[in-house]
Order: C-alpha cells, then structure tokens, then sequence
C-alpha cells in the first residue's frame, strides 16, 4: 500500500491527472444563445417571427418565382428580384449558409399568348399595307370605335364602383387616366380624317395606344388563325427573357444556380400531373385537367388555403390566376378548382399530352420544375405579395397531392408591394416604370439602396422625395469612403502620431461596438436591413466627426470603415475604394495604383490653385478668379478629380461620372437654395402688397350703408333701420374700425415717404417672379 502510494504520487501531470478548475460561464450565455437564432417571417405562420433552421444542415435549398416575359421588367421586378439577391446575400455572406438556387422562367402564359399573337398580327398588317389607302383607315377607324366603347366602358365602371365607397384613391386615379386616355383616343379617331391614302401606315400607329388598339382588333377578327403559335411565343419571349437577364445583370443580381423555362419542362409536367390524377386528386374535363381542391381538403394530412385561407373562395382573385384566356368555370367540379392542363383553342400554342392537345396551367410549371430540381420538401420559397393566394396556395396543394405529404415548402418568403406615389403599380393606372426608365434617372446601387432602406416584406412607395434620400445616403456613403481614403492616404497607420487613446477614441470605439452588436441584431431580426443603415449611417456620422487629419487614430478608423465596406458588400452595394478607405491589400487594384500615382501632382496642384485664387482675390481679378473655378467645375472632373475649396481634404478621386455629377448635384443644391430664397422674397412682398391695399381702405369704407346707420366718426352703433346693435356687435366693429384707423394711418406714412409705393412694389413682385421662373428652369437644367 505504502509503495503504492509512492507511485501515485510520483505519476506524471497531465490534462488527465491535474483538472482545470471550474470555469465560471458568463451570466448573458444562455441570453446569447436564445438571441443567435435567425427570425423570419414565414407567410405559412403570418401572426410571428420564427427560427430558421435549413432542412439539410448547413445547405439551403431555395426555389424562386421568376417573371412571365411578356414585357419589358419594370419596377415591381426590381423590388423583388433586388429583394430576393439582398436576402441570398445576407444568408450566405452574413450567416455562412450555402444557397441553393433555382428560378423559373414563365415563357407559356395568357398573357404572352395574347402579346406575341397581337404583336404578329400588327406586324403582317403594317407589311401587307405599306399606306394609308381607304381600306387600312377603315380599319384603323374601326379599332378606335371599339377602343372608344371599351375604355367608356371602364369608365363607368370605375364611377360606379366609386359609390361603393372602397379603394377611392385608386379609382380616382384611374377616373382621371381613362379620361385622359378616352380624350386621346377620340383626337386620334378625328384626326384620321386628314390622313392621305399615300401616307406611310406608319403615320396611323404612332402611340402605343394606337398600337394597342388595331392589334387588339385584328387579334378579335383573326387571332384563331395563327398558326405555329409556339414559334412565335418562344421568339416574343425570348426577347424579353433576354431583356430581364440583361437588366438583372445590371442591377447586380446574383444568377441562380439554375434557370428553369417551362416550355423544356413539357414532359416532367405533363407526368407530374398524371400522377395527381392517379392519386385521386385531380381529373380530366373536356380536354383539360383541374385539381380538385375539395377532395384534397378532405384528404387527412392535407389542407387547402395554406397562405391565404381566408380567401379561399374570392372568384376574382381565382378568375385573374386562370388568365385572360381561361375556358370558364362549367366543366369544373367546383369553382375553387383550377387548371393543370389547360386545352388548347386555335391560335394557341399546343403540346401533345394523355387528354389532348393543350398546354400548362400557371401555377403547375413551379411545382413541377421546383419538385425535379429540389425534390420533396424546400427551404425557402419565394416571390411577390400579390402571388400568395391563389398562385403559391395551388403550388402548395399540387406538390403535396403529388408527393402524399403534408408539407412541400418549409418558409415561404413573400417581398411587398411597390406603390409608385402612394398607388399600386399597374399599367391600368399608367404609372408603370420600366426598370431600363428607372435606370436613366438613378444608379443601381441607388435602385438597391432603395429597397435596403424599405421593410423586405411591407410595402414600398416609391416617390421623388423618397429617391432624394436614397441619393443623399448614397452620397453620404461614398463621401465616407473618400474621406477615410484622404486620411489613410495623409497619415498612413499614424507613425508620427500619439497611438494613445484618449476618451474620443473610447467613445468611437464604443459607438462601433453598439454598431455591431445592433446590426447583428437587426439582421437576426427578419433581415431588417433598414435598422442595420440607420445604425451603420450614425456609424458613419460620428466617425466623420471624428476624423481629423494628424490628430486621430487611423488604426480606428480604417476599422470601422472595414467593418461598414463588409457590411454594405453583404448587401450588394458597390463601395468603390472601401478597400483601401479601409486599409486592405496595398496598391496593386487599378484604383489605388492610380490614387497613389496622383497624389503627389494632385496636392501640387491643389496647394498651386489655392495661391493663384488667394492673389486674384487681393487683386479682385474676377476672370483669373473664373479660370480657378474652371479647373474645379469643369476640366479636372472630366478625369475624377474633385477639388475641393473648404473641408478636411484639398481633393478627392472618383469616376468621372461620379465626380460630375457631384458637382450638378452640388450646383443644383445652390440653385435650389438660391430659389427658395427668391420664392421666400416673393412670397413675403406679395404679402406686403396685400397688407398695404387692405390698409389703402378708409375705415368708414369697412362697412356697408345698407347694414348700418353711419355715424360722422367712428364706428355704426346702430343697424340700418336706426336701431341699436347689440353691445357685443358694436365692440366688434369698434375694435375693427380702430384697427383699420391704424392701420390706413401707415398706409398714408408709407405713401407720404412714396408715392409710387404700389407700383413699385408690384414691380418687385414681377421681377421676382421672373427671377423665380428662371430659377426654375435652370434647377431643370442642374437636373
């Protein structure tokens, strides 16, 4: 025992023999761990957040509804499809999961039907007659009456739907554009008349609603008589298949891992809907295939309605999905059941498939192509506010059917509306924007910062006003990178500079912690991406208060500006020279070698100008004055170079275009002081005017002689008929007729100092207004 213990005792220490003492876990633990969870709003669960968790580990499966190419994308695609990249980013660039990314492209559909097809007649027509001869303005007549009668029809429709009392502001537009639209059309009828039988048909088709009204005619009269209808839809929408990838691209869409156009998809389709049919849930009437939604209800395990249950049931959302070209309801079992397979008319596309000649309904192409290439269960499924019922609700019966599951799709993703001022987007209210529209009057990283800066799930108004902000964030931005740049670039890491922190630099330091610990919280939070700018952009606020060439911490603020360049990158925004605003890699990127290659000229030339415009202002040289301001405004931007005549730092670089426009931005933001200046001035003269001709009055003139009974001073006491007014009447009127007393009694100063005083003060009111208008136009100009 004894020599036992000797040996114990003489065992080597180890992790195994000698413990660590107990380590004492920080009380926010566990808080922590509860708080690192991702909330989303998952529209199948609509009263909560809850905590995402990928089916697959690490691997998020993601199936996106892509657009009907039909027509030119417009801003309703923008805010999804910028959406739908902002929340990828954000999964993958921010929590580390892995995306999985499918998307379809809808290229069979009513409505590319019914363009493609018009777009062919219009197009045989304008061939087949070269010029306006008797028979073509016959046609064109024709077309406008029908046009006429229809959009009268719409007319009265809106008006009486106006009694209802509902949507007012909508249909209050809409009263207004189709009166519009309706005073257009019967000009155009009229002016037919002066058309010449050898002027070109393309005098009579000038407008788009021209367009729209013969090629809506011809379609009536000879639209079952296309044929090779498949040809010419996959043609149309190919056009704007490619239109829509091109403006993605621009926008700086990430592709998906997988593109899906359902006219390759026919076959899996067509056997997709064959099996629902096998499992009792679907059945074929008269060439086509409904699903049968009151079978699937009964089903156990199975529910219909999922998203939107509450508007199982509403005809004119079921009538709108069925599409412009739908058969009707009476060879359906119910009026809830929808198209699977849709039979075919003539001068429609058609396949061959077990009940006919026919084609795809709408919503089974996403189950069918998201079943092949996800399988069984999803992830994530998203797409547009307006698409949740009936759209996503059948998606979800038919793939369940299909499957004998009881849930296809884990979270289902819905980005909100886009209101253009206040009203839904639609090209009935004419407040339709195409994005390539959009784009000439805004950047793309303005386009994305919009939508960074709204809800991803509510509703977006798109207004001037609201773009305005977008820009001056934007600025703000880029000013934040350019002024950490100028500093780096001034002071390097800080060699000749004290690295001992004082309380400003605790304080910054401070305000980036309570940065990130909010941004992390914001985007655990349903990805509130607009929480995570306000913090980011007060982030920025106090850093650029901070900053102060040779006396502050570079260090630090090369790492809040590293921290800021990531966080926005997440997101998609283009930061041109984050990086080296932050410090990162040296000078080898093409930006930076050219910055560094400047430098020394630029401050030359800076330090040169500055001396030149300090002795022509002594010498008041107004013309050597103009060639300084030259240089700034108008030949050095043309190279992305910025000069600046106050701030912390003499110049800044930039593209040519962005360094430009700063400079109209910076000359229209005068003009615009300036004018509210002048519109101030008028304002107040017209007021003055006002003033004086009230006071030009004599005080007896105030009252009326067939009211009162009037005295040879002062005011009546007494009505016309000679009887006394009450005392509170007559304290009323005397307090007026001492008031205008006093106030004529300035007029006769004003016009005793002046005589012309009126007149001339109704010239200033001219020229100002003049001088108003003006302004006017230039700000136009700026802009």
């Amino acid at each position: 025992a004894h020599f036992a213990s000797m040996a114990a005792q003489q065992q080597p220490r180890s992790k195994k023999t000698v413990p660590q003492p107990t380590w004492a876990a920080p009380a926010s633990q566990q808080q922590q761990q509860q708080q690192a969870a991702l909330l989303v709003n998952n529209s199948l669960v609509c009263d909560r957040l809850v905590p995402f968790a990928p089916a697959r580990g690490n691997v998020v499966s993601w199936y996106s509804c892509g657009p009907t190419v039909y027509d030119s994308s417009h801003m309703g695609h923008a805010r999804n499809y910028l959406t739908i990249d902002i929340l990828r980013r954000v999964m993958e660039g921010y929590f580390g999961y892995s995306v999985y990314s499918v998307m379809n492209v809808t290229d069979i559909d009513d409505k590319i039907i019914l363009k493609a097809r018009r777009n062919y007649l219009l197009d045989s027509f304008i061939k087949a007659h070269p010029v306006a001869a008797p028979d073509v303005i016959a046609v064109v007549k024709e077309a406008w009456s029908k046009y006429i009668e229809t959009t009268e029809a719409k007319l009265a429709n809106c008006k009486q739907q106006l009694t209802k009392g509902e949507k007012l502001m909508e249909l209050n537009s809409m009263i207004e554009l189709l009166g519009k639209d309706l005073a257009a059309a019967q000009k155009q009828l009229a002016d037919l008349a002066g058309v010449g039988s050898q002027d070109a048909v393309a005098i009579l088709l000038q407008t788009n609603q021209a367009k729209d009204a013969v090629s809506q005619l011809l379609d009536k009269q000879k639209g079952a008589t296309v044929e090779n209808m498949q040809e010419i839809c996959r043609v149309h929408a190919a056009k704007y298949e490619q239109e829509f990838m091109q403006d993605m691209e621009t926008l700086g869409v990430i592709l998906p891992d997988v593109l899906s156009r359902v006219s390759e998809y026919m076959d899996l389709i067509v056997k997709f809907i064959t099996r629902i049919i096998d499992n009792g849930l679907a059945y074929e009437s008269n060439g086509s295939v409904y699903f049968d939604t009151t079978t699937f209800a009964k089903r156990p395990g199975h529910a219909y309605g999922k998203l939107e249950p509450w508007s199982v049931g509403d005809l004119e959302k079921l009538d709108e999905a069925e599409g412009a070209l739908q058969q009707g309801s009476a060879e359906k079992k119910s009026k809830n059941d929808f198209a699977l397979w849709k039979k075919s008319k003539s001068g429609e596309p058609s396949w061959e498939s077990p009940w006919g000649l026919g084609r795809p309904g709408w919503h089974i192409e996403c189950s069918a192509m998201a079943s092949e290439l996800i399988g069984d269960n999803l992830d994530i499924h998203m797409g547009g506010e307006d698409l949740k019922f009936p759209h996503h609700d059948n998606e979800l019966a038919q793939s369940e059917a299909y499957f004998d599951n009881a849930q296809w799709v884990n979270y289902f993703f819905h980005s909100g509306h886009l209101h253009i001022n206040g009203l839904k987007m639609s090209k009935s209210l004419k407040n339709f924007i195409t994005i390539r529209e959009a784009l000439k009057k805004y950047t793309p990283n303005e386009m994305r910062l919009m939508v960074l800066l709204q809800p991803w799930d509510q509703t977006m108004n798109y207004t001037d006003d609201f773009m305005l902000d977008v820009v001056k964030k934007e600025k703000a931005i880029n000013e934040f990178f350019i002024a950490t740049r100028n500093l780096t670039r001034a002071d390097g890491y800080g060699a000749l500079i004290s690295q001992r922190w004082d309380e400003k630099d605790r304080t910054l330091h401070d305000q980036l912690v309570v940065a990130q610990n909010g941004v992390d919280r914001c985007l655990r939070h349903n990805f509130d991406t607009p929480g995570t700018l306000t913090l980011l952009f007060e982030l920025i606020r106090k850093t650029n208060e901070y900053i102060q060439p040779g006396a502050c911490r570079v260090i630090l603020v090369r790492q809040i500006a590293q921290y800021i360049a990531r966080i926005l990158a997440v997101f998609g925004l283009s930061t041109p020279g984050a990086s080296s605003a932050a410090g990162e890699g040296t000078c080898t990127a093409s930006g930076d070698a050219r910055e560094a290659a400047l430098a020394p000229v630029l401050d030359a030339v800076s330090v040169f100008r500055n001396g030149v415009r300090t002795r022509a202002r002594a010498l008041k040289d107004t013309e050597l004055l103009a060639l300084t301001d030259r240089l700034r405004d108008d030949d050095l931007p043309k190279v992305g170079v910025r000069l600046e005549d106050d701030g912390k730092f003499p110049w800044k670089l930039g593209t040519p275009e962005e360094v430009m426009r700063a400079i109209r931005e910076k000359k229209a933001g005068e003009v615009a002081a300036a004018l509210r200046k002048r519109e101030a001035r008028h304002k107040q003269i017209e007021n003055e005017l006002k003033q004086l001709r009230a006071w030009a009055m004599a005080p007896r003139d105030l009252f009326s002689a067939t009211e009162y009974t009037m005295p040879e001073e002062g005011a009546p006491t007494k009505d016309a008929d000679g009887a006394d007014l009450p005392k509170s009447r007559r304290d009323k009127l005397a307090k007026l007729y001492n008031n205008q007393l006093k106030n004529h009694a300035k007029y006769e100063e004003a016009v005793k100092k002046n005589p012309n005083v009126l007149q001339e003060t109704e010239q200033s009111i001219a020229k100002l207004a003049a001088e108003v208008e003006e302004l006017k136009d230039k700000l136009k100009e700026q802009q």
